[in-house]
């Protein structure tokens, strides 16, 4: 599990720095990031020194700069001052083995991630890959009280079965 968030987060890192936007350093927040085999995963996936501060918000303070260049506020992430940045509390180094090993792999996650996205396309519209297919609808199953007027009890029974179109 921690190879795929680290592999992840490596083809997140791609496609921002074939976007345009170079990458010079990596500051992580949270409580996963504590964890030494966590860091050093995620640290050689990235191929880059990984900085853990012990910050806990670090999506909201992200989610907030990302609005505030949004708006104009904000020119580029170096114009921020310095004190708005957490510091880190201590930098993971990448191991140049385990760099090469998330490296040999990344192919591989990411023709895996290609062909899971394609078959999660296809299950939100199954009609459209299968002509004359019936499609059965499900009622979802709540734990919350029905509305007034659906007391049907149909729990998650099929509603009805209709071909594709």
């Amino acid at each position: 599990m921690i190879e795929g968030v680290g592999q992840q987060l490596a083809l997140v890192r791609d496609s921002l720095v074939a976007a345009g936007a170079p990458i010079t350093s990596v500051r992580a927040t949270g409580g996963a990031l504590r964890s030494s085999p966590w860091a050093e995963t995620v640290a050689a996936a990235l191929e880059t020194p990984l900085e853990i501060t012990d910050d806990t918000a670090g999506s909201g303070f992200g989610a907030a700069i990302v609005g505030r260049r949004a708006l104009g506020a904000v020119s580029h992430l170096c114009a921020l001052p310095a004190d708005v940045w957490a510091r880190p509390y201590r930098t993971v180094s990448p191991d140049p083995a385990a760099v090469r090993t998330a490296a040999r792999a990344r192919p591989l996650v990411e023709r895996c991630y290609e062909m899971l996205r394609g078959l999660s396309v296809q299950r939100r519209r199954p009609w459209r890959r299968c002509p004359g297919a019936v499609t059965v609808r499900w009622r979802r199953r709540s734990h919350r009280p029905h509305p007034p007027g659906r007391r049907d009890g149909t729990g998650g029974r099929p509603l009805d079965a209709r071909p594709s179109q």
